[in-house]
């Protein structure tokens, strides 16, 4: 497992962690010292590729579900990210970049997304219906597009992310979504950039 740690000056170290096969979610913490500077990073080991829920159980729906909170599973399992690290440095340590957010709930963003990017989520949903899906979203240039999926299956069409006028300048975009009951693999798919080449926030 690749591991990276910032020192002064804006320096990296990369080292590898060697770690055993697991039937489930583990958290082990593991540190680098650089002269006289240490850090401490935490490592959440999964069962090989299979995703798990962040908090150990499925979030429940109606519910809120916060982006940074994504499945636990690393790249190409429970999250897809195009570049290293977590540009934002906030939350959690995966490839996904979180920052914090001026928002209402505070808490971390999902930031500095990318076209073909995603995030997955296990999600427990009480009863079959239409639900209403209300995204809180910030772009300082409108017409970046995602859209959610659930087990696979297009449930959304594209969502625009509308001008909001600033990265953390929130707004919610709404609309409905067919659910099932039962237990159910979330994804939101990020799509396209907008006229000013970026997509937004979302949180």
């Amino acid at each position: 497992v690749p591991s990276q740690f910032a020192v002064l000056g804006g320096t990296w170290r990369e080292f590898y962690v060697t770690t055993q096969p697991v039937s489930v979610a583990t958290a082990v913490q593991i540190s680098a010292t650089y002269g006289l500077i240490t850090r401490v990073l935490t490592l959440t080991i999964a069962p090989a590729g299979t995703a798990t829920p962040y908090s150990g159980v499925p979030a429940p729906i109606p519910g809120v579900l916060q982006a940074e909170e994504f499945d636990v599973g690393g790249e190409g399992v429970s999250y897809h990210d195009t570049d290293r690290g977590n540009e934002g440095g906030a939350f959690r340590q995966t490839d996904v970049d979180l920052e914090n957010t001026s928002d209402a709930d505070g808490g971390a963003n999902v930031g500095w997304i990318s076209p073909g990017e995603w995030l997955d989520c296990t999600v427990a949903v009480a009863s079959s219906g239409t639900y209403s899906v209300d995204s809180r979203v910030a772009s300082p240039g409108g017409g970046g597009t995602y859209h959610i999926e659930v087990d696979g299956v297009d449930k959304t069409g594209p969502i625009v992310m509308p001008d909001t006028g600033a990265w953390q300048s929130w707004t919610t975009v709404s609309g409905p979504i067919v659910l099932t009951a039962g237990t159910h693999a979330l994804r939101v798919s990020f799509d396209s950039n907008g006229a000013t080449g970026v997509i937004g926030n979302l949180n």
